[in-house]
């Protein structure tokens, strides 16, 4: 291994950049591209030297290979928390744009949304891959947390109501959250799925592998491989999309529900879904809109007012 992939390797395993694995794993990913593609013209280069001209080349050629702004943002994140952790803080400028990396662009108001289909479902062949499909298109879960979740623990009645109890080791950035049950479909569901996870280790949607030649499991690696795999065969590998198609129809659903109680009118899809923009709705119709958004940011597990991710599901 060439000196600064090593190096970079080192620090990320020390320094983890969050304590989500799949948010890891991908650090180390685009650390070590990012090693390669410095070390094909600085083949001395260490963490240590690393220093302004080595970001403006990187950029370079990562626009070369038609890396996205978020791609290329995303990377330079990962690159300043190595060298802030290598001894080489301030090394690069905070802004990318100093760099010449565009802004990114999250609202596009373009359907981001996967339609799940028998056809679709029948193609992946891993019964745990395909409950987790299905429980993110239920749901609106995110892929890790489809393998992780423990159906029967986290399934919850008590007198505020029905709901998931998303733990926060599952979760992007820690945030634990709760997700509403609201209809029958999705009760039949978490039945199948607590039935599947019993049969595993620790009742979650990750089976049992066989241990690696070091005698430890890596069970959750492996499954991520075996998803991956299943999910690229199957045509579908872009399941955040499946995430996508239940947050829309969760928009249609509170909206339909509050606009009914509220003033007797039938409620509307987002405008990524072929319905109604904010600035096409009515006064009390915008009220609704705010209200729906604003709930719906804490059951997908963003912050509070990220009114501009929410923006990305459904739509300015």
């Amino acid at each position: 291994m060439k000196t600064l992939n090593y190096e970079f390797k080192r620090i990320l395993n020390r320094h983890p950049v969050s304590q989500s694995k799949s948010t890891h794993a991908k650090s180390h990913e685009r650390a070590q591209s990012a090693a390669t593609m410095l070390h094909k013209k600085f083949n001395q280069l260490k963490t240590s030297s690393i220093s302004e001209k080595h970001a403006f080349y990187l950029v370079g050629e990562m626009k070369k290979l038609g890396w996205s702004a978020g791609h290329m943002k995303n990377t330079m994140a990962f690159i300043r928390h190595i060298l802030r952790f290598g001894g080489r803080t301030g090394a690069w400028a905070k802004s990318n744009s100093h760099y010449g990396i565009p802004t990114r662009q999250y609202v596009t108001n373009k359907d981001k949304s996967e339609k799940l289909t028998n056809e679709k479902l029948e193609r992946i062949k891993d019964p745990f891959v395909q409950m987790s499909i299905r429980l993110q298109d239920a749901f609106g879960l995110r892929a890790e947390e489809s393998m992780k979740i423990q159906p029967a623990r986290v399934h919850i009645k008590d007198k505020t109501g029905e709901y998931l109890q998303m733990d926060a080791s599952w979760c992007k950035g820690g945030r634990e959250r709760n997700i509403p049950i609201t209809k029958d479909e999705q009760r039949k569901l978490l039945e199948e799925a607590k039935a599947m996870a019993a049969t595993t280790p620790k009742k979650s949607l990750i089976p049992a592998y066989p241990a690696d030649p070091d005698g430890k499991r890596r069970d959750y690696k492996h499954h991520v491989k075996t998803y991956k795999s299943e999910t690229k065969k199957a045509g579908c590998s872009h399941t955040h999309g499946f995430r996508h198609g239940a947050i829309q129809k969760a928009y249609e659903v509170k909206t339909n529900r509050l606009a009914s109680d509220r003033h007797g009118e039938p409620g509307w899809k987002c405008g990524v879904a072929g319905g109604k923009y904010s600035n096409e709705l009515n006064p009390w119709q915008r009220e609704i809109d705010r209200e729906v958004r604003r709930e719906l940011m804490g059951h997908i597990g963003h912050g509070p007012d990220r009114f501009d991710t929410i923006a990305i599901y459904l739509g300015s």
